[in-house]
């Protein structure tokens, strides 16, 4: 699975195209958990899609997958997901709440890390996200 990671790079294709992930295609309990996408995500001249901010689409054999706590910047994408989403893949409730500012953006990944007494964070094994002061203003993992 793919976990606690980001893409700031503008992301073009003609099919299957993501700002994390164009084609998920996972077999058996995969996930992608607390990502975002800060780059434009958008079909090439006569693409036939679909796209998303976050993932593109899904190859037919996935299964049980577990999407949450992903995010999309405000105008980088029109959908989170693009295509149909198969049954067994568990969609996210956040997932379409476009983050539009960076600092609100840090805040919901800080939050997934600490949400239910640190559940998705045993140990403390990931550190928090942060807004580094002279960076270029999108959140990162501190050091």
């Amino acid at each position: 699975g793919i976990n606690n990671c980001y893409n700031k790079g503008n992301v073009q294709g003609s099919t299957l195209v993501g700002g994390i992930i164009g084609n998920a295609e996972f077999e058996n309990n995969g996930y992608v958990q607390n990502c975002y996408n800060a780059g434009s995500v958008t079909l090439a001249s006569g693409g036939a899609g679909p796209a998303g901010g976050v993932i593109g689409g899904f190859s037919e054999s996935t299964s049980k997958l577990i999407i949450e706590s992903n995010f999309y910047l405000n105008g980088t994408a029109t959908l989170g997901i693009g295509g149909t989403v198969p049954s067994g893949v568990t969609e996210p409730t956040t997932f379409e709440n476009n983050q539009t500012s960076l600092g609100g953006l840090r805040d919901a990944l800080n939050n997934w890390l600490t949400k239910d007494n640190n559940k998705n964070n045993p140990g403390n094994i990931y550190k928090s996200w942060i807004i580094k002061e002279g960076g270029d203003g999108y959140p990162e993992f501190a050091e």
